[in-house]
């Protein structure tokens, strides 16, 4: 391979946080200066092989990129997909929040309405209860009316 005195490394290329690609840095009018006295000493043959060299070089720094490029699209591609399906799921857990939200007020209602009718069951429990207390005393009343009574006839019936 021709040596020119130095070595030429392709630049890595990255993305930068806009997506924009960094400006790779040019050569200086030094540095096309050498190249160039380097290159006015060499034959045909030698500039036909570096620059052989070089477009494979490039060739292969171009396939690179294209790779990472693919590569990149297919992460942004992933990343799209993830945010939809997470936009998609805040939507639907949204949804299930105020659905929850409906059912915890109604079931407040349900328990409120609930325990007045235990309130009014209370209530309809005591007179019931008090009405049974009444009626036993009725009914103690009305066997010891008897009992006097019977025994008033059986007095009046020894006496005929």
């Amino acid at each position: 391979m021709l040596d020119l005195g130095r070595e030429i490394h392709p630049v890595p290329v990255t993305s930068s946080e806009h997506g924009c690609f960094k400006k790779v840095p040019t050569a200086t009018k030094a540095d096309s200066g050498d190249l160039e006295g380097n290159f006015a000493n060499k034959g045909i043959q030698e500039l036909g092989q570096f620059a052989s060299s070089r477009s494979r070089e490039i060739a292969i720094v171009n396939q690179v990129i294209a790779r990472k490029i693919d590569h990149e699209e297919k992460v942004r591609g992933e990343q799209a997909c993830n945010t939809v399906v997470i936009i998609e799921d805040n939507q639907r857990f949204r949804k299930e929040n105020e659905a929850l939200e409906s059912l915890r007020v109604l079931h407040e209602e349900k328990v409120t309405c609930l325990e007045m009718k235990v309130k009014e069951q209370d209530v309809l429990i005591c007179r019931m209860s008090k009405a049974v207390d009444d009626n036993e005393k009725i009914l103690e009343n009305l066997r010891k009316s008897v009992e006097t009574d019977a025994n008033k006839i059986s007095e009046l019936n020894k006496c005929i």
